[in-house]
């Protein structure tokens, strides 16, 4: 970034303003760089010059085969990992990395309950197939009541299912259900 042209910098900021709607970023650094340091400051200010500066993010320190440093990951004092070394050219470390967005995945996800009436049948079908179910209650009245954990981005995919409405939302429930399985 620090040897582009300022011009090109301009040009691409429309897309770089893109990051600050991310749900997490992945900071891949040179662990073999001398200068990786200096490179992490200067994303950082570009970053903050895009309005991205609090957007969660894990540093990524890869091509540990040249540094010779074990695969690991860091977790700062609140127990989120912050940082994971890996080698992309051996694969080193690379469960790390997937542990890692797992994590931070489900620990985004929030409990709610979908009240389906027996039109939605349909829609049902889509959630099984493509969510994590967590309880289902065959309502007396005909329908079902799910119980789901689901994280912003499949609620927002939900939210736009043809047949979906808003109403079917009953409530929003206290993280407590445990995610399950694999993210959708």
């Amino acid at each position: 970034i620090n040897a582009l042209p300022h011009s090109l910098v301009a040009a691409f900021k429309s897309t770089l303003e893109e990051v600050a709607q991310a749900d997490l970023l992945l900071h891949v650094i040179d662990s073999h760089d001398p200068e990786s340091r200096e490179h992490i400051g200067q994303v950082d200010r570009v970053l903050a010059e895009i309005g991205a500066a609090a957007v969660p993010r894990i540093l990524v320190y890869n091509k540990i085969d040249l540094t010779q440093r074990a695969p690991r990951m860091e977790r700062d004092a609140s127990g989120r990992i912050v940082k994971v070394w890996i080698s992309a050219a051996t694969g080193e470390g690379v469960n790390f990395l997937i542990d890692a967005l797992g994590e931070y995945f489900r620990e985004q996800r929030q409990a709610l309950t979908l009240q389906l009436p027996p039109t939605a049948a349909r829609l049902r079908a889509k959630v099984y197939d493509r969510f994590d179910v967590v309880r289902e209650t065959r309502l007396e009245a005909g329908g079902w009541l799910l119980e789901l954990a689901l994280d912003p981005a499949q609620l927002a995919w939900l939210k736009r299912q043809d047949g979906f409405s808003a109403d079917y939302l009953t409530s929003h429930l206290p993280s407590v259900l445990a995610p399950t399985g694999s993210l959708s």
